[in-house]
């Protein structure tokens, strides 16, 4: 959970920086946040199925902590099997 939200904030970070006027024009290009695009994209083209919205925004929020509670999996073998990995972050 913890490499989830360090994931957010880390993914995140470079949009700060931007200008008020490209920050405006990325979100009028971006009609859905990309995890829900992932979502929709795997429900409706690889599952062939039709679900609502709310459940497309409800799996791309599961889709995303997946992807950070993998990390963090990946991270722990990681640790254990390498000594200095561990000692870089902490």
């Amino acid at each position: 959970m913890v490499a989830t939200a360090v994931m957010s904030v880390v993914a995140s970070a470079p949009h700060r920086f931007e200008s008020p006027a490209k920050k405006k024009r990325q979100e009028e290009l971006r009609s859905e946040p990309p995890y829900t695009t992932m979502a929709r994209r795997i429900v409706q083209d690889v599952l062939h199925r039709k679900v609502s919205d709310e459940t497309l925004s409800l799996l791309g929020e599961v889709l995303h902590w997946l992807y950070g509670a993998g990390w963090g999996a990946a991270y722990g073998v990681l640790r254990r099997r390498r000594r200095g990995i561990g000692a870089a972050i902490v």
